[in-house]
């Protein structure tokens, strides 16, 4: 008797899995043993993987495909490969070979909406999303949920969700702590400092280690008054793990502190990073950074590149930035104009597209 066809994976497959599994928090807790459980656990993608296991990870993936390209799990594979490479397109086309071979399965969905997502095709996510509820109503699917009720302005029903999914994920574990810090960046999103320090503490309970907790606490601590404290944090989760949105974000603040030696030492290293980064996997921050700096060229490449990439409303506010520090004022209103045509609840967001298309006083209201 033959075995389904969703079951039936290779050892390369399976290789892949855990491959995957051990760099990458979005299945963290799956059951090794069964693919078919994997996405109890899956959250979306946030952490960069080791670079040598990710190269090995996304080979056995492509020659998966090639050598079961009618079984699902080898597209789902592949799909994952290319959300974490940014290659957000493939992703999707990927995710959808999975469900025409085995419609529904919640792996695939749970990609094919993220991918949609940072497409900036929000309505078709939406879609994806209610599909995956209906099918395996879970955290998933509830973080799913939560992230497009944010986009679409709805925080109280966005925040209500991930609060079911926080407290439904367990207390212990790296997808558990995921879940928790992005219900304290909801919290932080409504001025919810009380709130999103309960949830900051519940994740560092789940995994104290996770160095993507020191962000979002130095996040805390500016909504609270301290930017001393928060810079300190974001040097600390630097040390740990660099990136150019920390990097970024720290060196804004220090420049805005006065602290003209770290400014540099950011600097430096955001330069850095923008030398390595050949996979473009920090082309926003790293656009930002240039446009923020004076170096508008270097910026509306990247800039542009991202959009044409990555299609949301943030890739938008990106170029929009870029044209405005280059002055280019018509394009860069029609390019925020697009990043806010979802009302998106983000304040910082906000403000800095009303400041491009010349309303101070929505830019106030946006950052009370």
């Amino acid at each position: 008797m033959s075995m389904p066809r969703r079951t039936r994976v290779t050892a390369a497959a399976i290789a892949c899995l855990l491959a995957v599994l051990t760099v990458c928090p979005a299945l963290a807790g799956s059951s090794l043993g069964s693919p078919e459980d994997a996405q109890a656990d899956l959250l979306a993608q946030r952490t960069r993987p080791d670079a040598a296991r990710f190269e090995r990870a996304r080979a056995i993936a492509e020659s998966e495909v090639g050598r079961a390209p009618n079984e699902a799990l080898s597209w789902t594979l592949l799909a994952w490969a290319r959300m974490l490479d940014h290659r957000f397109a493939d992703a999707l086309e990927a995710a959808r070979s999975a469900d025409r071979l085995v419609a529904g399965d919640p792996l695939s969905l749970a990609l094919m909406c993220d991918a949609l997502v940072e497409l900036g095709r929000y309505e078709e996510a939406v879609t994806v999303a209610q599909r995956l509820n209906d099918l395996k109503p879970g955290v998933p699917a509830w973080i799913r949920t939560a992230r497009l009720r944010f986009l679409h302005n709805d925080l109280e029903g966005a925040i209500a969700i991930l609060d079911k999914a926080a407290n439904s994920s367990g207390q212990r574990g790296e997808a558990a702590a995921w879940t928790w810090l992005e219900l304290a960046r909801l919290h932080l999103h409504a001025g919810g400092t009380a709130a999103a320090a309960l949830a900051l503490d519940a994740a560092r309970r789940a995994y104290p280690e996770l160095p993507a907790i020191l962000p979002v606490r130095a996040s805390l601590e500016l909504a609270q008054g301290d930017a001393h404290a928060a810079l300190g944090h974001y040097r600390q989760a630097l040390a740990l793990q660099p990136s150019a949105e920390d990097a970024l974000a720290a060196w804004r603040l220090a420049r805005q502190l006065g602290q003209d030696g770290v400014a540099k030492h950011q600097a430096a290293l955001l330069d850095g990073l923008a030398r390595l980064d050949s996979a473009a996997l920090s082309r926003r921050a790293l656009a930002e950074y240039f446009s923020a700096s004076g170096q508008s060229a270097r910026a509306l490449e990247l800039a542009r590149q991202e959009l044409a990439a990555r299609p949301d409303i943030y890739s938008h506010a990106t170029l929009a930035r870029a044209l405005a520090g280059a002055g280019d004022r018509a394009q860069a209103q029609a390019h925020a104009r697009q990043a806010l045509a979802l009302n998106t609840p983000d304040a910082q967001l906000q403000a800095e597209m009303a400041a491009i298309l010349g309303a101070p006083s929505m830019a106030r209201e946006a950052r009370q």
